[in-house]
């Protein structure tokens, strides 16, 4: 039998849920009795970088700010995400700029992954469903790289 079907098989029965969620109330009884408080969950900044293809940096900026920013704006008005901030280079072409957009994104991740949008929230943003596909799919193909970093502040 492999691991992970053991450890699948756990979580599916009633008695070990059981047990584990009466654990954690029991633990969070606790920690109310003695005065104690959890702490808060952090919040935590990422800044995704997005280059686009060579030529195509207008149309992919026009295609991201459409699609993907939208939706994330909508996030930020219903609270999933704690700030929003979009980002061009400043400097002149030829400088040793190697990307098109920054997105910095500051969020309060649940289960340690960042809020993904709803289907419904697509749905209210995009009537024509099949429309925001096939746009979405055309801003990845002009998309020639993309990479996230988590800045942390020096002491």
């Amino acid at each position: 039998m492999k691991a992970g079907a053991s450890v699948e098989r756990r979580v599916r029965n009633p008695a070990v849920l059981a047990r584990a969620v009466a654990l954690v109330a029991t633990g969070a009884l606790i920690v109310q009795l003695l005065g104690m408080s959890t702490p808060e969950p952090q919040s935590v900044t990422v800044w995704r970088f997005y280059r686009a293809l060579p030529g195509f940096e207008q149309e992919f900026t026009s295609l991201f700010r459409k699609n993907t920013y939208r939706v994330l704006q909508a996030q930020l008005a219903g609270g999933e995400i704690l700030d929003l901030q979009l980002y061009t280079p400043a400097a002149a072409a030829g400088t040793g700029v190697n990307w098109t957009l920054l997105l910095s994104i500051r969020y309060t991740p649940r289960n340690g992954a960042p809020p993904t949008p709803s289907d419904s929230l697509v749905q209210a943003l995009f009537r024509d469903r099949a429309a925001y596909e096939l746009e979405k799919i055309a801003e990845v193909r002009l998309l020639d790289a993309q990479w996230e970093v988590s800045p942390r502040p020096l002491p």
